[in-house]
């Protein structure tokens, strides 16, 4: 395939950037030309350049590129797009515009790169978001070196039959994420040698009849996370070359003996997380090339001898197996890798494994097996891992595992009942590098414990015993890489412990709570060590001298101890350190110099400690050029002053969290000049006013958070000439007006939070243009309006998206207002709204998506006019019925509240349920229905979630009522105070593919009746009855 576009970049190219350019200066170049803050890449191997723009937003629309530098790859992600920039680089080989809010391709939208792009990302965006169900645009017939599209998560349920007309070279499509309901069968013409086409993540239900047989081609086909349930024979005709099938997280239960007829040299097939009850047999003799077969998270149980002579890897695990027949997989004698996990064995014949010599790895996992199998596994010649974790084994003897002391290379036996480990265990083990000992009952460590492993082990956990003690001679493990010691109940650990560790890279003895005092010199010998992590301790002292010799450490984690001061030269010989964290200590003092030394670091979190003050110094001498950090963490302390060093010292930190302080006041001083800054946190302080230039000239800063403060002022120039600040959150103030220059110079505010203020009012001219380019979301809520700022709004028409205005006085909104037509999400909530102004919002045509009048004083809803609709939320109202053509032109709601109204029957809402064919979700609860019976709940075959919760008034409910909801994978339903029987189990009985169930039960013991809900998708349960006294196993 020639998918990585690396590979298959233009020699003409590279012939003509290289005479004309040297590529040792084409960044440097760049900048010059280009000021703007991207991210610049030479690659040297091309010839060419990377340029990464993501979040970053241009001045205007008109950008002028330097166009004679070959930038071959250009990203410019979440830089609220709402079409393809109309400049972009002619030398661009990778376009990625993802994550952007663009709904159109206008005309010509790639012409000066049609003839060199090959990969084209344009997923994250809204091209699908039309009322027109087909996706329509000829933008791609003129790409014919395109290699690979991305389109994914575009909101698109159809495309345009040829849509890829042109596009000759096209090898991979992803449509992830959509709202497809059918293979796109004829929108795949076009392309003559497509590899891949991956669907994952869509609504497809079925697989028709020669659904591929326009892309005989294909090598990969990936639906995984559809709704299929149904393969028709003959879906997969014409694919003669087709290698990979991926159908997990699907609905497929049954499979005849053709339906994968046409794909017979089939190598990987994933048919995993659906609901097969039968080893597929019969549908797998066709595949004489299978390697590798995913039939985990079934509802399998027994296993059946096939004849897969060239399988390779076979996961059977989380199924319900509970045994495996001698000869099962005597044919399988290629099998390198089986898994059978998380089934039901507790024990394993001596046969059980018979044919399998090539066998390498073995997954034994959660199967209450009481004893290791050694009989049957000595008679696996090649077996070299073995996972017998979370089983129920308490014994270890050489004998038992003489027989794998030859071969394995890795062994697990996790979360079993271990309780000790005899000396000669691992005595004749030859090649073992991985052993896992973590959640058993083990008491100490002594000398003898690995004896055996002295010169082969590299992995060592023993995470989550019991350990209290260590020998005191040192551990004989040479060539130990990792170790990890945590969650253990050690007090000490010797001095010599590590004293042959030479090897070690990561050690972990966090969360031994009684672990006070470690040696100074117990480090030493660790010389190559990168990790270490001592957190959740009770060290309360730090030695410098304790890291004195582990200049190699990058990551070193001391956070939830009782540390209260750090020394000087702490950290001085720990000059490759890249993350420090002294999080949720005691920390009131740090030393001058402290953190010297540390001309590698690049994160450093010093939250939740008792900090009043802090300096610049403790970092660097007044010789250094400064540190690399990049980002820091004060938050959670005590800190009123900052001296102006602090942040000085850090010229390229990006990242600075001061939240939960004290501070009155931050000078602009504090972070002036620091042109890498991209975020700032001083949420949660006692700042009153924003002065002048404070957050000002900062060209790169995008995210300020001051929430939660006292700030009753704004100087119009506080956020003057910081261009690319995108998100600023001043929630919770006291703000009682803004100036309307406040955000003047600002290119684009992706998100304005001033909710909970004491706003009345805003300037007319705050959001003109002219000032402020693009608005894009806002949010008012809980302020002191009386009447919408939808004047001020206005100036944003085209870009404004969501407007939150709820809890606030409002009562009427002017009917013709033009913001109100183009709002994507507008939420009025708990405003008591006037009648006229409700039926406005509803019956006026409008473009919004989403729309919440949740306590708004509803008693009527008329017919919507607002076709685009997908998210509707009436709760908390006085809607008592609802006409059965309230939804004619709103068809396309996916989520619908009416909870907390006063709905006595779903009589009414029968007639509307038909119009609402791509509902998701459904709240009625809180309402006072009185029964729930057979055809309220019909019509609702696309239903994912329903919540019924609260219906104090009911006093029946049909299991019939769910028989049409079988695509519901989620269920609430509970408080039903009057209702005296539910039958759960036959309710159940229709609802078989939940993932989350929280139910209550009138019976006063729990067996069986949830079993029809226990599939292998079942995250989570909830379980609530006021009779219940008992649960068996049922």
């Amino acid at each position: 395939m020639r998918t990585r576009w690396k590979e298959v970049l233009c020699i003409t190219l590279l012939i003509i950037f290289n005479a004309c350019l040297s590529t040792s200066t084409l960044c440097e170049d760049l900048k010059v030309e280009f000021r703007y803050p991207c991210v610049c890449e030479e690659l040297s191997q091309i010839g060419g350049l990377a340029l990464n723009c993501d979040g970053v937003v241009y001045s205007s629309d008109h950008v002028n590129l330097p166009k004679n530098l070959p930038v071959l790859v250009f990203t410019q992600r979440n830089a609220g797009h709402h079409s393809v920039p109309t400049q972009l680089f002619p030398s661009t080989v990778k376009l990625d515009l993802s994550q952007n809010s663009i709904r159109r391709l206008s005309e010509k939208s790639f012409g000066v790169i049609q003839n060199t792009i090959e990969d084209l990302r344009l997923g994250g965006n809204l091209l699908g978001d039309t009322l027109n169900p087909i996706f329509s645009t000829t933008e791609f017939h003129g790409l014919s070196k395109l290699i690979r599209l991305d389109l994914s998560e575009n909101r698109i349920s159809s495309l345009e039959e040829g849509i890829l007309k042109g596009c000759v070279h096209l090898e991979e499509l992803k449509l992830d994420g959509n709202r497809l309901e059918f293979i796109p069968s004829l929108s795949l013409n076009g392309p003559e040698s497509l590899r891949k086409l991956s669907l994952k993540n869509n609504r497809i239900d079925s697989i028709q009849q020669g659904s591929f047989l326009s892309q005989k081609s294909l090598l990969v086909i990936d639906l995984t996370s559809n709704r299929i349930n149904n393969v028709e024979i003959g879906a997969f005709e014409g694919l003669s070359v087709l290698k990979q099938l991926l159908l997990s997280e699907n609905r497929l239960s049954k499979f005849n003996s053709d339906i994968f007829s046409g794909a017979e040299k089939l190598e990987k097939l994933d048919i995993s997380n659906n609901f097969i009850i039968e080893f597929p047999l019969v549908a797998l003799q066709k595949f004489d090339n299978l390697k590798v077969l995913n039939l985990s998270s079934n509802l399998i149980q027994k296993l059946e001898n096939t004849q897969l002579t060239s399988l390779e890897v076979l996961d059977v695990s989380r199924n319900n197996i509970g045994n495996i027949s001698p000869g099962t997989f005597k044919s399988l004698k290629k099998l390198k890798t089986l898994n059978l996990a998380v089934n039901m064995l507790r024990t394993v014949e001596d046969d059980a494994f018979e044919g399998l010599s090539n066998l390498e790895s073995l997954s034994l996992e959660d199967n209450n097996i009481l004893l290791i199998p050694a009989t049957a596994l000595g008679k696996l010649p090649r077996l070299n891992k073995l996972r017998l974790d979370y089983n129920r084994i308490a014994a270890l003897s050489s004998n038992i595992l003489r027989g794998l002391s030859e071969i394995l290379t890795e062994l697990g036996l996790s979360r079993n009942v271990i309780r000790e480990i005899p000396p000669d265990v691992f005595q004749d083990f030859k090649h073992l590098r991985v052993l896992d000992l973590s959640g058993n009952l083990l008491l100490s460590v002594e000398l003898s414990t690995f004896s055996g492993l002295e010169d082969t082990l590299e992995h060592l956990n023993l995470q989550g015993n019991r350990i209290a003690s260590i020998s005191s001679e040192p551990l004989n493990l040479q060539k130990l890489k990792t170790l990890d010691l945590s969650y253990n109940q050690l007090k000490e650990i010797p001095r010599h412990t590590f004293t042959v560790m030479s090897s070690l890279l990561s050690l972990n003895l966090s969360h031994n709570s009684h672990l006070a005092l470690i040696p100074v010199s117990v480090f030493h010998p660790l010389t190559k060590l990168q990790k270490l992590d001592i957190s959740f301790t009770s060290i309360k002292v730090l030695s410098p001298e304790l890291f004195f010799k582990t200049s190699s450490l990058t990551h070193l984690f001391i956070q939830n101890n009782g540390i209260t001061e750090l020394p000087e030269t702490m950290f001085q010989s720990l000059s490759n350190l890249i993350t420090l964290d002294l999080s949720e200590n005691q920390i009131t003092n740090i030393r001058i110099g402290s953190f010297m030394g540390l001309s590698s670091v690049k994160y450093v979190n010093l939250s939740k400690n008792k900090l009043s003050s802090f300096k610049g110094e403790y970092f660097i001498t007044k010789r250094s050029n400064g540190t690399p950090l990049e980002e820091i963490d004060l938050s959670d302390n005590q800190i009123s002053y900052l001296f102006p060093s602090t942040f000085k010292v850090h010229p390229t930190i990006k990242k600075i969290k001061v939240s939960n302080n004290k501070f009155n006041f931050f000078p602009s001083e504090l972070i002036a000049g620091l042109a890498y800054l991209q975020e700032v946190d001083l949420s949660k302080n006692s700042l009153k006013t924003l002065e002048e230039f404070d957050f000002a000239g900062l060209p790169r800063l995008r995210k300020l958070n001051l929430a939660d403060n006292e700030i009753d002022t704004i100087s119009e120039t506080t956020f003057h000439n910081s261009t690319q600040l995108q998100n600023i959150m001043l929630a919770n103030n006291n703000l009682e007006r803004i100036g309307e220059r406040t955000f003047q110079g600002l290119n684009r505010l992706q998100y304005l939070d001033l909710e909970n203020n004491n706003l009345t009012e805003l300037p007319d001219l705050i959001f003109d243009r002219t000032r402020l380019k693009v608005l894009e979301n806002i949010n008012l809520a809980k302020n002191k309006f009386t009447i919408a700022p939808l004047k001020s709004l206005q100036k944003q028409y085209f870009f404004l998206s969501s407007v939150d205005l709820s809890s606030n006085q409002l009562t009427e909104l002017q009917p013709d207002d033009i913001i109100l037509v183009n709002i994507k999400k507008l939420d009025l909530s708990f405003n008591r709204l006037s009648p006229e102004t409700i039926k406005n919002i509803l019956s006026e045509p409008k473009t919004v998506r989403e729309l919440n009048l949740a306590g708004t004083g509803i008693k009527a809803v008329s017919a919507l006019e607002t076709p685009f609709l997908r998210k509707l939320n009436l709760s908390h109202n006085e809607i008592d019925a609802l006409d059965e053509h309230i939804f004619d032109r709103a068809t396309l709601v996916e989520e619908l509240d009416l909870s907390h109204n006063r709905l006595r029957s779903l009589a009414s809402l029968r007639g509307a349920w038909p119009k609402l064919n791509q509902v998701q979700l459904v709240d009625i609860s809180w309402n006072p229905i009185l029964n729930i019976v057979q055809g309220d709940l019909d019509k609702l075959g696309s239903l994912r979630s329903l919540r019924i919760n609260g219906l104090t008034e009911c006093d029946r409910i049909e299991k019939n009522a769910f028989r049409n909801l079988g695509n519901l994978v989620e269920l609430k339903m509970y408080e039903f105070p009057k209702l005296g029987y539910l039958d759960v189990t036959g309710l159940l009985n229709y609802l078989q593919s939940l993932e989350t169930l929280e139910i209550e039960v009138k019976d006063p013991s729990i067996g069986s009746q949830l079993s029809a809900a226990m599939n292998p998708r079942l995250k989570s349960l909830t379980i609530r009855g006021q009779r219940i006294t008992s649960i068996s196993s049922g």
